[in-house]
């Protein structure tokens, strides 16, 4: 996986000056613009849910008035 996301340069590797044995991996520019659109798809998604399930709640709310109150 670390390969892959090295080779589309959505990672880079980095080690310390002082210490050769740890190596760290940062994202890059296009990679942090990436996880931005990933987010943004996340919240489009969560409030296209939410719309839906406020209709559903909307239609059950009707439902239920004609069934259980008239």
């Amino acid at each position: 996986m670390l390969l892959s996301l090295k080779h589309h340069n959505i990672l880079v590797k980095t080690k310390q000056e002082d210490n050769k044995k740890e190596v760290y991996y940062l994202l890059t520019e296009s990679a942090e613009e990436l996880a931005l659109i990933h987010n943004r798809l996340h919240e489009q998604a969560r409030n296209s849910y939410l719309r839906i399930l406020d209709n559903f709640n909307t239609v059950f709310k009707r439902l239920y008035i004609v069934c259980y109150l008239v």
